[in-house]
């Protein structure tokens, strides 16, 4: 607990006690909320020199905004890594990117933010890099605005759950962070990989923490030739519930008699079936989901085909 101490020896009239009351509590007020400030964690909590990752400071007490009181960086001793690009997600919560240069000395740094007085201490490792090199990632290519769960494989690696498993894909200045990285083994990493729609096309190398050899050119973004411009919003075609899962369903509405036919597409451009219905009549039609055919959890693409065109739908698939 602060506290915040009024010499007693002050003399002062009534007027001068009326006017520095106030300002003398008001000092005291945000000095006491200043000092009940800190932060509490940062993830990933370690990298290798010569890195680049996303970051996440959460504190205790904060009032983070986005400007200037959200400047972050890490200390130790008279060396400074600074972290880049912050925002304010939350009152206690920031994100911001951090580059390890490959020079910056091993060992722990403490994370400190602007206004807030109590840093993280020893909150973040600094590792020497590994060997190693990435030999593949899988889907290697997705939309801008897609989301898929990706495989990566490595040569010469140890890769281990927690921080030091940070995937990105970099294209000069642009970074595509993964999430939900998991170590199925010292060669092979799962993580999520959700692209931002405004993310450039083309290709990206795929890094991560503690590999020295990234895969150049790795994955690729570009827009799927799946009907895309087909998407719409409408009552022709839907699944439900969405994001989908093995009871969903599909549900379509027809207004002439004609053939139909469905194809499930994943953010990969890869045909995951296609599920031909034959002639049906004018009216609401319904069908299970094929759940069986998506072999993991991402964005797929629903395409119905009859004679008067394509219609396309796109569902999130959640494995129950």
């Amino acid at each position: 607990m602060a506290y915040c101490i009024i010499n007693p020896l002050m003399t002062l009239n009534p007027f001068q006690m009326k006017t520095f009351l106030p300002f003398a509590f008001m000092f005291c007020l945000l000095t006491s909320l200043s000092f009940g400030q800190s932060i509490q964690s940062i993830n990933p909590t370690s990298a290798a020199q010569g890195s680049t990752l996303g970051v996440t400071i959460t504190g205790l007490g904060t009032a983070f905004t986005n400007g200037t009181s959200t400047n972050v960086w890490l200390m130790q001793g008279s060396n400074t890594l600074q972290v880049t690009g912050e925002v304010a997600i939350s009152g206690t919560e920031i994100q911001g990117t951090l580059s390890v240069p490959a020079s910056a000395p091993p060992g722990f740094y403490n994370v400190h933010v602007n206004d807030v007085p109590s840093p993280l201490i020893n909150g973040f490792e600094v590792t020497a890099p590994s060997t190693g090199s990435i030999a593949s990632i899988a889907p290697n290519v997705g939309p801008p605005g897609g989301f898929l769960t990706v495989t990566i494989t490595g040569m010469g690696t140890a890769f281990n759950t927690g921080s030091s498993t940070g995937i990105q894909l970099t294209q000069g200045s642009n970074t595509i962070v993964g999430t939900n990285v998991v170590a199925v083994s010292p060669t092979l990493l799962t993580a999520d990989i959700n692209i931002p729609s405004s993310a450039p096309l083309g290709l990206y190398d795929v890094r991560v923490n503690g590999v020295s050899m990234p895969l150049a050119d790795g994955f690729e973004v570009k827009l799927l030739d799946v009907g895309l411009d087909e998407l719409q919003a409408n009552t022709e075609l839907s699944i439900y519930p969405n994001p989908a899962s093995s009871s969903s369903r599909i549900k379509y509405d027809l207004t002439i008699a004609t053939d139909v036919s469905f194809e499930i597409i994943d953010i990969t451009g890869r045909n995951c079936g296609v599920y031909n219905q034959g002639l049906q009549q004018i009216g609401e039609h319904e069908l299970p989901l094929p759940a069986k055919q998506l072999s993991h959890a991402g964005l797929y693409f629903l395409r119905m085909t009859t004679d008067q065109g394509n219609t396309v739908s796109r569902f999130y698939f959640q494995p129950q």
